[in-house]
């Protein structure tokens, strides 16, 4: 499947954060495109690779069942532990003997990744699955945890590419996305209220309140089978005083909560949640349910016992393990049973110039169909 790039994405407006390509993996419906072909994104969630085998196998099923080019997009901070160098902060070793028994000395020059390979497989051995939280690792990377805002001007951007080179039709323009995939989905919708027709989420976050240790720059990743708790050295600080402060207008562009920017949306959202989520609070799903009332069509499912089917909702946990492809099919069900889209025209055909007034200080998003999405951030007044 055909792995494509953005050389210029969308700049980083907050922190100034150097940006290399985009890629994206995207799929076209196997009998071609035609003028009915529409438009599938599909954001991962934590922890999840845009551009694996899973992946490939999902745009395939969704670009064909559904006759649309379908693509995920490995926006900024996608999995950036994954793809990061782990160093162990100076009271790892002394932590590790405290808690396991283990005395470990490492030589000068000694790759410190085989060494933590090494320890990770001695773990496993043991029964170890979970390493103490006191046992933490520096995560260095390149990219940060953006918690949504600038992912989902990734994916706008790449929708932006699509619509220009093939011409899609702007009245089957679809969004799915799981977990932290989900948030981003619905930041998009939130950014871009006239471009979408189907959102779909599965129990996505409300706001960056869901995760702060995640802003903060606490991860966890795995060594070999052993889940290991990281501290991002890029990262967002609580500190007033710091550049890199989480202020409140970054947590207000963030916000599904924030009522004065919910504009009138042409999508259609379906969400679905567990009961007890303890990952992604229900009742601020339910909040979010009263906050779109009168503007968005939004249709929020709890899913309880009762709908465990094994095949589309496995697990009452966070995710509850659902398929992707069921959720699809099941949402878009909905979608043709309430009436199918509401608009013909995208925020970029239309030229939207749209302000979100945060606490002092505004984001404008400016929507053109030469440019796609260019946001800016400004003092207010």
């Amino acid at each position: 499947m055909p792995i494509a790039s953005l050389d210029a994405p969308h700049p980083d407006i907050e922190l100034g954060v150097a940006r290399s390509s985009l890629r994206y993996l995207v799929r076209t419906p196997n009998a071609g495109i035609n003028c009915d072909t529409g438009l599938v994104l599909y954001v991962a969630g934590y922890g999840m690779e845009p551009c694996d085998s899973y992946a490939e196998s999902l745009l395939a099923y969704l670009a064909n069942r559904y006759n649309c080019v379908a693509a995920s997009v490995h926006y900024f901070g996608a999995n950036f532990c994954a793809h990061a160098r782990l160093v162990p902060l100076p009271d790892f070793f002394t932590a590790l003997n405290r808690h396991y028994g283990l005395s470990i000395s490492v030589p000068p020059h000694v790759d410190m990744q085989q060494v933590l390979r090494a320890l990770a497989a001695l773990l496993e051995q043991n029964g170890v699955k979970e390493l103490h939280p006191d046992c933490r690792l520096a995560v260095i990377s390149d990219e940060y945890n953006a918690m949504g805002f600038l992912p989902a001007l990734d994916n706008l951007q790449v929708a932006h590419r699509l619509l220009a080179e093939h011409g899609l039709n702007r009245r089957r323009l679809f969004v799915i996305g799981t977990s932290y995939g989900g948030y981003i989905a619905g930041l998009m919708a939130k950014l871009a209220p006239n471009t979408f027709r189907m959102v779909i989420d599965n129990s996505g976050f409300s706001s960056a309140d869901d995760d702060f240790p995640g802003v903060f720059g606490t991860v966890q990743g795995w060594v070999g089978g052993v889940a290991m708790i990281g501290k991002a050295v890029r990262a967002w600080s609580g500190d007033p005083a710091a550049g890199n402060f989480f202020s409140p207008p970054r947590r207000q562009i963030r916000s599904l909560l924030e009522r004065q920017h919910v504009y009138p949306n042409t999508a259609r959202l379906y969400a679905y949640h567990a009961p007890a989520d303890r990952i992604a609070p229900t009742e601020r799903k339910l909040r979010l349910r009263e906050i779109y009332a009168g503007r968005v069509a939004y249709d929020l499912e709890i899913i309880d016992e009762s709908r465990l089917d094994g095949r589309v909702f496995k697990t009452l946990a966070h995710g509850m393990e659902a398929s992707m492809r069921g959720l699809f099919d099941l949402s878009y069900e909905k979608y043709l049973r309430d009436g199918g889209a509401l608009a013909g025209e995208t925020d970029f055909d239309l030229g939207h110039a749209l302000a979100f007034p945060c606490d002092g200080e505004i984001y404008e998003l400016r929507f053109s169909r030469e440019a796609g999405v260019r946001a800016t951030l400004a003092a207010l007044g």
